[in-house]
């Protein structure tokens, strides 16, 4: 009689993203009394729509997309067996995921023979290997050029979102926040970083732990920033390097989108421009749907009781419209408000 029995000495594979692996490699089908053949079936469920692929690379068997299963006939041979040879080689493909997501798919394993006289066998198995494919944490809402008045402060990351969906119970993000300065350097010299969770580790650096990745992104947008002190008529630009690694899995991602600007006072006898932050190129929107091109703009303006006004020109086609906004020659518009945040409310 052939043994109803499997030797499973792996029950989940954790594949990066992207990654190739040999998934089955350590699992091994225990035969003691071998048919003349059998055939090897590998059916996969959940993970939704994407299930991954399995191959094998010398060309043997057939994938049934209806019931996402693998299945591969052989000759059974002696020790180890033929379809712990084929469980070894197949090559599995994991599902495309985003950055932030996963996807968990159980691979059930059957090994079915026959006899040299063709009467079937009892199968060998089901077993389950769990394939866990997991991706970095996605880090998302950062904004680039904030001004912030020399003497006051902000909180860079108020906006900022960390996703990591990865599934281990215990899942814990950390953080490392490097303040860089306009040439690139780690620096205390334009400004120190304070909130909860952080952890000062030298020039320029810090860390934010916490418990979940809940309370990280908690803490990750309380951060306060307080520039250093710029001098009249002076603008300064900091750009803080994010770096999010997921303990669990060790995948990491990193950010540079986030940077502040501080604004010196301006003096009467030399008036500063208004500075413009927020823009964002390349936004794409369907022919004959709307858009809010300037949906996010900041304009700020140093001056002692500033009042500010615009002109846009629109080339390519398209019509701007808002109230407080005046139509002049083809795509050109003017607007003027009281202030510089009313010109941003208008332009939004």
């Amino acid at each position: 009689m052939r043994p109803v029995t499997t030797t499973i000495t792996v029950n989940r594979v954790v594949i990066p993203s992207g990654k190739l692996v040999w998934p089955f490699a350590a699992v091994a089908v225990d035969e003691t009394s071998l048919p003349a053949s059998e055939t090897l079936s590998i059916k996969r469920t959940g993970g939704g729509s994407d299930l991954g692929s399995l191959a094998d690379p010398m060309g043997g068997g057939s994938y049934d997309q209806a019931t996402h299963t693998f299945t591969e006939d052989s000759v059974a041979t002696g020790t180890p067996t033929s379809a712990s040879l084929i469980l070894r080689r197949l090559v599995y493909t994991p599902p495309t995921l985003a950055a932030g997501n996963f996807s968990v798919v159980t691979a059930t394993i059957t090994d079915v023979g026959k006899s040299a006289f063709g009467q079937p066998l009892p199968p060998v198995g089901p077993a389950s290997v769990v394939l866990e494919t997991v991706t970095p944490p996605a880090i998302t809402g950062t904004v680039g050029g904030e001004p912030v008045a020399s003497g006051a402060t902000l909180h860079p990351f108020a906006t900022t979102h960390i996703t990591d969906n990865n599934t281990n119970a215990d899942a814990q993000d950390t953080g490392t926040i490097t303040v860089l300065d306009g040439a690139g350097r780690a620096t205390d010299a334009d400004g120190l970083l304070t909130g909860p969770g952080l952890g000062k580790t030298g020039m320029g650096t810090y860390t934010v732990t916490a418990a979940n990745p809940f309370l990280f992104q908690g803490y990750l947008q309380g951060l306060q920033f307080a520039p250093a002190t710029v001098d009249a008529n002076v603008t300064r630009a900091t750009t803080f390097a994010l770096h999010v690694g997921d303990v669990a899995t060790n995948l990491a991602a990193d950010d540079t989108a986030t940077s502040v600007v501080a604004i010196g006072p301006a003096s009467p006898a030399k008036p500063t421009p208004p500075f413009i932050a927020g823009i964002s190129g390349g936004q794409s929107v369907a022919p004959g749907n709307a858009i809010s091109p300037f949906n996010g703009v900041t304009v700020s303006d140093a001056n002692a009781t500033p009042q500010d006004s615009a002109t846009l020109t629109v080339t390519g086609g398209g019509t701007l419209r808002n109230a407080g906004l005046v139509a002049g020659g083809p795509g050109v518009y003017t607007v003027a408000a009281a202030t510089p945040a009313a010109l941003t409310d208008i332009l939004s």
